[in-house]
């Protein structure tokens, strides 16, 4: 029955504090007492360290919407596996998929992959500072990873527009391109320095 201070789930998360902060990776799986650690999955049943068996409604915010441990995309990887994971060059895999991509999806004639939301969104503008030579191209009213706004103080702008984490509002800002360069700009070059030497 949960909470349980004896539990597995319970055990691990003492365990986790001690080298994550907060005893977890992503604010957004927590939850007081103590989350619920997950062992195995498949379809759509998950099954946590306690042993106890849950249908997973999240699916990891729809990136699972095939299952867990669904056998042909676990045979597709264990079969990839073998012959590349990940290299810093093209591969054939990478155009089939932007060929599917673009035959699936009306409007899209091109496509450029990414590592992170960050990293698209950087892009992103790039490519509109480039197509309409404008300076002036990001505005933003609420962000959409709302939930972090409590936890950064860089929230100074908001707070200027008179938001709160409790009370958040519109917040008209924008950014001049020259200034989303230069923070991208400056971040490479920090992330560069810090490379440990090899």
């Amino acid at each position: 029955m949960y909470p349980d201070q004896s539990s597995e789930s319970a055990s691990l998360y003492k365990r986790a504090t001690r080298v994550l902060p907060g005893g977890n990776t992503r604010h957004g799986v927590h939850f007081a007492p103590y989350p619920i650690y997950q062992a195995t999955g498949d379809g759509c049943r998950i099954m946590d360290v306690d042993g106890v068996e849950r249908i997973d409604f999240v699916n990891n915010w729809s990136s699972l919407i095939h299952g867990h441990a669904n056998k042909a995309i676990t045979a597709a990887i264990v079969a990839q596996s073998g012959k590349l994971m990940a290299i810093g060059a093209p591969t054939e895999a990478e155009l089939e998929f932007a060929e599917l991509f673009a035959e699936r999806v009306p409007g899209i004639d091109q496509i450029r992959f990414s590592n992170s939301g960050t990293e698209a969104v950087l892009m992103a503008i790039r490519a509109a500072h480039a197509y309409t030579g404008r300076a002036k191209i990001a505005k933003s009213r609420v962000p959409t990873m709302a939930r972090s706004i409590r936890y950064r103080s860089a929230s100074r702008r908001l707070r200027r527009c008179g938001a709160t984490p409790r009370r958040p509002r519109p917040c008209r800002h924008s950014m001049e391109y020259r200034r989303v360069y230069s923070m991208t700009r400056s971040c490479c070059r920090s992330t560069m320095s810090s490379r440990p030497e090899t």
